[in-house]
């Protein structure tokens, strides 16, 4: 079976955060790196910090990209009710900034994202549920904002490359 568009966002993302001294992680400390699983969140593993990273993968590059607007708040909302025995979690978005039919994937979902729900009901979001991050990757570098910074258009926190 074919890889679908958040497979191969997922696949990115694992490449590109996987040595790093924070966010990184070790083979053993993956719980799951698969977009069809029921159990986990798409992407979830534990940091070489001792971090539950809490991902979901989401990607405009199909035709009902308009739907995965909507989908990011119920995936989020799922995953933070599910029981975790761990203390420090991080939950995430994992979006794409590639363009698709010249769309851009970072201005797709900060942009309607703002335009749908509103920058203040964003913020509220995240302290309902505890979003710490909006990673934006490309096949070969990856940026990680925090929430409120991605919809502020403020600067990412850091940045990652893959040669």
């Amino acid at each position: 079976m074919p890889l679908n568009h958040e497979q191969k966002l997922i696949g990115y993302f694992e490449k590109l955060i996987r040595n790093d001294k924070e966010y990184g992680f070790d083979d053993d400390k993956i719980i799951n790196f698969n977009c069809r699983s029921k159990k986990y969140a798409d992407i979830e593993y534990e940091t070489k910090k001792g971090y539950r990273m809490i991902i979901e993968a989401k990607t405009h590059h199909s035709p009902d990209r308009h739907n995965s607007l909507h989908k990011i708040f119920g995936e989020l909302l799922k995953e933070a009710n599910r029981d975790r025995k761990v203390n420090k979690v991080f939950y995430a978005l994992l979006i794409p900034a590639t363009n698709n039919n010249n769309i851009n994937g970072e201005e797709f979902y900060k942009n309607k994202l703002i335009e749908n729900v509103g920058s203040e009901n964003l913020k509220k979001f995240s302290a309902i549920i505890p979003v710490s991050f909006v990673f934006v990757c490309k096949p070969k570098s990856l940026k990680m904002f925090t929430w409120n910074n991605f919809f502020s258009n403020q600067s990412y926190k850091y940045e990652w490359y893959f040669s």
